[in-house]
């Protein structure tokens, strides 16, 4: 059996490929897929930059329309950001779970970056004119040494398109695996369609057979029915059907995998409960809106369905986060308000 190899990628791997889920599924066979604190971070400063413009425009707008309507805000900037990275944090570690490349904050690590900086040593740029523009870089480059210096596999890929490392790839090559005794191709992130290329075309395990899972579908059809839509009797006793929920920003699967993982948290903390309103579950950022409540059993049974296909079709959980993520989109509609861009990554 071929042995899997690492694939970590740069922060502009993510802005370019944004659906890390559907990243993640066309690695699964070969390569394990790792992602490192310092472009979470980056991410989390990226889009609180967003939030915060979208804020201070919102405060603008409320100044030239004061004397036609008052526009209050929920929270304050600052609680919203941290909440923001909170969530962000929550996502990352949901879909990569254990496979996070975090970095030391001492200062021999502070020290070693400023040696490197004074003596040009990639990523930073070794031209005597050139700026001591690198920091990150090099932070993130220390961090995936150290980390595969004992741990993970023994071949990473690493993709990115700063130049710092595709165009020093030799000699950080030859760094990380005099330090690591492993190796290391790094590559630009046009390489990827490539990679999954090479990976097909080794591949001779036929498909294993899908199995027999209509009573599983039926289930969670009826499941989801009764979380989108709810009914209710009018005065002449006769049903009226009504949307469960409406969400200003559409579901994406990570967002959608992360609620799941939550729902047996939900259900613990709702133990006594016979009814909870949608936003208790499947809302982490105000998206959900004219919620009405369900029967805790409701989400007792998609806790069950997830869990079985967890155990028993784990080659099918992807599928089953796609269609409950598409099921769930059904109850969309956009606002006219300030929001945020699509998340978490």
């Amino acid at each position: 059996m071929e042995e899997k190899l690492a694939f970590v990628f740069d922060t502009n791997f993510i802005v370019q490929n944004q659906n890390l889920s559907e990243v993640i599924k066309k690695l699964d066979k070969k390569y394990i897929p790792y992602v490192t604190q310092v472009s979470i971070e980056e991410r989390k400063a990226q889009q609180c930059a967003v939030k915060k413009t979208a804020y201070e425009k919102a405060l603008k707008l409320r100044k030239e329309i004061k004397s036609l309507l008052t526009l209050k805000s929920n929270n304050d900037l600052e609680t919203e950001l941290i909440k923001r990275k909170e969530f962000i944090q929550h996502c990352y570690e949901s879909l990569f779970n254990n496979h996070i490349i975090g970095y030391e904050t001492s200062s021999e690590l502070f020290d070693r970056i400023l040696t490197r900086a004074y003596n040009k040593i990639p990523p930073f740029n070794d031209n005597d004119k050139a700026s001591d523009k690198g920091f990150k870089d090099t932070l993130m480059w220390l961090s995936i040494i150290e980390f595969f210096k004992n741990n993970g596999e023994d071949e990473i890929v690493f993709l990115t398109n700063d130049k710092c490392f595709t165009e020093k790839s030799d000699a950080l090559n030859k760094e990380f695996e005099e330090y690591t005794k492993k190796k290391i191709k790094i590559m630009e992130n046009s390489m990827f369609g490539t990679l999954l290329e090479n990976r097909k075309s080794t591949e001779s395990t036929p498909k294993k057979e899908i199995p027999n899972i209509e009573k599983i579908r039926e289930q969670l059809r009826d499941t989801l029915d009764s979380i989108c839509w709810t009914t209710e009797y009018n005065y002449y006793g006769d049903e009226e059907y009504y949307r469960g929920f409406l969400t200003s920003i559409q579901f994406d699967e990570i967002y959608i995998k992360s609620i799941m993982d939550n729902l047996e948290n939900v259900i613990q903390d709702h133990i006594f409960s016979d009814k909870i309103k949608v936003s208790v579950f499947l809302d982490n950022d105000n998206r959900i809106y004219n919620d009405r409540k369900i029967d805790i059993t409701i989400i007792e049974k998609l806790n069950k369905l997830y869990k079985e296909t967890s155990s028993n079709f784990p080659e099918h959980l992807s599928a089953l986060i796609k269609t409950v993520t598409e099921k769930l989109n059904e109850n969309y509609e956009e606002v006219d308000i300030i929001t945020d861009t699509e998340v978490p990554f």
